[in-house]
């Protein structure tokens, strides 16, 4: 290959060819059996399974990049000759021999078109980062959504991978720019496993004690749940007791609902998370709720602040309806949070530098204002 790429650029009369011959051999592998799913709503609304709203959603690529203002990824002033890569995040296969991949890719401005070879789409283990099926030249199934099932005897259920989409532009290319967004597995082909599937946590203060209830719909191996806390001006979470799963085996496919009273009269304001513990010594934590104090009014915990990083995690102390606006510190509104209901709030991909954060709590109409600080 290496003598006909010398060959090709000693003569121009062979660079209209040399497009050709590179494109040949990036496609011309062995592929798995791919089909275009007949109704794309199988791979779009509720079947996406990453919309990059919040971050990143673990992706990576050399070749995009990712925008929080946006919510999706990027790619600006492409060129032709080049092949563009970004690769998912991680997933468990749960069906033997087949599994679904869905995105969108389109352009935001700008004339340069995908190539008519469209997408290859490659299904990796993530333990031997071997292709266990390859899909090559995988085209829209419509408007700009790509919705495609990869059949292949080496997708093997229970086996972690991720997914790789490469593809190529063809000119001009100039002043044009794309996005990439909306990704989708599809519940039926891809399901990521977790021992204990948590539906819900909560902790609320009554007078001198904080309640914490959670439920379950499944559990599997599941030892139990260490209930930990943080209070003002503590570092770390302490673990102050242990749940067991009402199953003795740890394995249930019902509700389970459990409580837990801890004696709490700290003025300020507290973290609680569970650890939930396999019997195999596996474990996973939970969200981390805030409760408060004894004299606390609303409060917001940010951390880390400063950050070293360019993630940073933002909770709230209550479920109420809340608009958010970051903004750097010359005022420039970075991305908007209206009627935002969750506890916690994930800000990825900051820059070094100082944001504000603006929260206006629709049922108290209180402003809050927070310094986050990237370092």
């Amino acid at each position: 290959m290496n003598i006909l790429l010398h060959c090709f650029t000693k003569n121009p009369s062979f660079l209209p060819f040399l497009s050709l011959f590179l494109l040949f051999n990036f496609y011309a592998r062995a592929q798995s059996t791919c089909t275009n799913v007949a109704n794309v709503n199988a791979c779009t609304g509720g079947n996406v399974s990453q919309n990059f709203s919040s971050g990143n959603g673990d992706f990576y690529s050399t070749s995009l990049d990712y925008s929080l203002v946006n919510g999706r990824w990027e790619l600006n002033s492409p060129n032709f000759f080049e092949t563009y890569t970004i690769n998912s995040s991680n997933y468990t296969l749960a069906m033997n021999g087949t599994a679904r991949v869905g995105f969108v890719f389109a352009r935001a401005s700008g004339f340069c078109g995908l190539s008519f070879a469209g997408f290859q789409i490659a299904v990796i283990n993530n333990l031997t980062n071997q292709v266990l099926a390859q899909c090559n030249s995988v085209s829209y199934n419509a408007g700009n959504i790509v919705c495609a099932n990869i059949s292949d005897a080496n997708l093997v259920a229970g086996t972690p991978v991720h997914f790789q989409i490469s593809f190529r532009m063809r000119p001009p290319c100039f002043s044009s720019s794309f996005y990439f967004d909306d990704f989708s597995v599809g519940s039926s082909a891809i399901v990521a496993p977790v021992p204990v599937t948590l539906t819900s946590f909560t902790a609320r203060r009554k007078d001198n004690s904080v309640k914490l209830d959670w439920q379950t719909a499944s559990e599997f191996n599941n030892h139990g749940f260490e209930i930990q806390r943080k209070l003002e001006g503590e570092k770390e979470f302490e673990t102050i007791a242990f749940v067991p799963s009402h199953q003795k085996d740890g394995n249930s496919n019902d509700i389970l609902n459990y409580s837990y009273s801890d004696v709490n009269i700290s003025g300020d304001a507290s973290q609680y998370q569970l650890k939930q513990v396999d019997f195999d010594g596996k474990y996973k934590y939970s969200d981390i709720l805030i409760v408060k104090g004894t004299s606390a009014t609303g409060r917001i915990i940010i951390y880390p602040n400063p950050a070293a990083q360019s993630t940073v995690t933002v909770i709230f102390d209550s479920f109420s309806q809340k608009d958010i606006q970051l903004s750097d510190i010359s005022g420039k509104v970075l991305h908007k949070w209206n009627e935002y209901t969750s506890t916690r709030l994930k800000l990825e991909q900051l820059h070094p530098g100082v944001y504000l954060l603006n929260v206006w709590d629709k049922a108290t109409s209180n402003k809050m204002v927070k310094k986050i600080v990237i370092l």
